[in-house]
């Protein structure tokens, strides 16, 4: 894997039709912050991105975007980190966004099998953060720092 091929992924969640072609016939993607958890079923993986494709800022979904920030390779895995933007979102996990730009990094460990499709995927992302940018009140203590 590379920085190509990671925007490409990237790509393929706003065009959706492309998004199935980079994960084997058997895969496992989870999605922890998000609930999503989708085995060896690309239509349900589709669906599952199908609000990252959306261009409509007026119906509340949202237009997403997504960078790649950072990754490394080691064999067949790869781990990589991303920016994420959302703008034109109505809520976030139910919390009205008041028409605020939410922004937030994640990350996304990723297994390929020998054809360089994923085969299993575990994505986490600051969620924390996202509801501080709306107001929360969530403290976040740092015991080990004087």
């Amino acid at each position: 894997m590379n920085k190509q091929w990671l925007d490409a992924l990237l790509q393929s969640f706003i065009d959706n039709d492309a998004v199935e072609k980079f994960y084997a016939d058997e895969f496992e993607f989870h999605d922890y912050p998000l609930e999503h958890h989708v085995v060896n079923d690309k239509a349900k993986l589709k669906r599952m991105f199908q609000v990252f494709a959306n261009r409509d800022p007026d119906n509340g979904m949202g237009i997403h975007e997504f960078e790649v920030a950072d990754f490394k390779v080691s064999g067949n895995t790869c781990m990589w980190q991303f920016n994420w933007r959302a703008s034109h979102t109505q809520s976030f996990f139910g919390v009205p966004t008041n028409g605020k730009t939410l922004e937030t990094n994640g990350m996304s460990y990723q297994i390929y099998n020998d054809d360089k499709k994923i085969i299993w995927e575990a994505v986490h992302s600051d969620q924390v953060h996202v509801f501080k940018q709306l107001g929360m009140p969530i403290e976040i203590v740092h015991y080990w720092e004087d």
